[in-house]
C-alpha cells in the first residue's frame, strides 16, 4: 500500500521538502522537517542505529550538530517510541525555524499520524482475512474478522476537531473579536471560545474559505455526536463518520497545502475534491447547510431518527 494512495498533494509536499536543491529555509530547520517521514515511513539499517550516539536527554539532543541528528533521533524511536523523537525534534524546531510557520511541522506530523492510522486500521483486518483464510480453525478464536472502521473514523475525527480547533485560537485574532463584541466582554477568555465561533471568525479573517468553513462545520457536527453519546445510542451512521474521517484528513491536508503555498509558492491544495466531499453530504445523507446559523441540518429518515 503506497503510504500517500489518495493524498498526492501530501506526497508532492514531502519530495519538495527534501529536495536538494532548494535553499529556503535555514539548514536546520529543512533537516527537520526531512526527518519527519524518516521516523514513520523509512527503515533504517539496525546496525547503523545501533552505533549512532546515544543521546538520553534533550539537552545533549541540542548539543548535536545539524548533520548529526539524523540516526539518534532513530535511535531514541527504538528505545522510547516515537512520541519522544517527535517532541524533541518539535521542542528544537520552535526554538530555531526563521522560515516556516510552525503549524507546518505540526500539520506534517498529525497527517502523517493519520496515514499511518489508516494503514493499520486496513492492513490488520487484512492480514487476518489471509490468515483465516489458510487456518480457518482459528476463525472461533478470533471471533470472525475485526473491524476498524467505526473506531478509526471516530478517532480521525476527534484528532481533528481538536487539532483545527488549536490551530485556529492561534491564528484568529481573538482578542480583537470578544474586545468588538459586548457580549463576550467580561466572560471569555481564549480557550472559552467555541469550536463553531472560531471557524467562523475564521472564515471573517481570511483565513480558510467558505467552502472550508463549511467542511469543518460539518465534522463538528459529526464529532459533537460522537463526543457527547455513547456508541450504541449515536444515529449516525458508520458511512457518516466515514465521511466525516475523510473530510478531516482532506481539511488537515488542505490547510498543510495552503501554508506551504504561502511559504513557497507551491500549490498543493485539492479544490475539486473539496466539491465532491460536499456534494455527497448534501445528495447522499440529504444534509442541508443552514447559512444564517452557519451550520448543517442532518436529515431525517421516515422514523425521525437522524441518521
Amino acid at each position: 500500500m503506497d503510504i500517500f494512495d489518495g493524498y498526492p498533494e501530501q506526497e508532492n509536499i514531502f519530495q519538495q521538502m527534501v529536495s536538494d536543491d532548494r535553499k529556503l529555509g535555514n539548514e536546520e530547520e529543512e533537516m527537520l522537517l526531512s526527518i519527519i517521514p524518516d521516523l514513520y515511513f523509512k527503515s533504517f539499517d539496525r546496525s547503523d542505529i545501533d552505533s549512532a550516539q546515544d543521546v538520553r536527554t534533550y539537552q545533549d539532543f541540542l548539543e548535536l550538530s545539524t548533520d548529526e541528528i539524523r540516526l539518534p533521533i532513530q535511535k531514541i524511536q527504538k528505545r522510547e517510541g516515537r512520541y519522544t523523537a517527535l517532541k524533541y525534534l518539535w521542542w528544537r524546531f520552535n526554538e530555531r525555524s526563521e522560515f516556516y510557520d510552525k503549524w507546518i511541522f505540526l500539520l506534517f506530523v498529525e497527517t502523517a499520524e493519520i496515514y499511518l492510522l489508516d494503514t493499520i486500521a486496513h492492513s490488520i483486518p487484512e492480514a487476518i482475512e489471509v490468515l483465516l483464510e489458510k487456518y480457518p480453525q482459528l476463525e472461533q478464536s478470533f471471533h470472525g474478522n475485526p473491524k476498524m472502521d467505526f473506531a478509526y473514523h471516530q478517532y480521525v475525527v476527534l484528532r481533528a476537531c481538536a487539532f483545527l480547533h488549536q490551530y485556529l485560537l492561534e491564528k484568529v485574532n481573538i482578542d480583537q473579536y470578544i474586545n468588538e463584541n459586548s457580549n463576550l466582554q467580561g466572560q471569555f477568555n481564549r480557550d472559552q471560545i467555541s469550536f463553531s465561533k472560531v471557524i467562523n471568525w475564521a472564515k471573517y479573517d481570511d483565513l480558510i474559505t467558505a467552502q472550508t468553513r463549511r467542511l469543518i462545520h460539518f465534522i463538528r457536527e459529526v464529532r459533537n455526536v460522537s463526543a457527547h453519546n455513547m456508541w450504541l445510542d449515536r444515529n449516525y451512521s458508520i458511512d457518516i463518520l466515514r465521511h466525516g474521517s475523510e473530510c478531516s484528513t482532506y481539511i488537515l491536508n488542505q490547510i498543510l497545502a495552503l501554508q506551504f503555498r504561502e511559504h513557497l509558492g507551491y500549490d498543493f491544495s485539492r479544490e475539486k475534491y473539496g466539491n465532491e466531499l460536499e456534494n455527497k453530504i448534501e445528495r447522499e445523507f440529504e444534509w442541508w447547510y443552514y447559512e444564517q446559523k452557519q451550520t448543517w441540518q442532518p436529515g431525517e429518515n421516515p422514523d425521525g431518527r437522524r441518521l
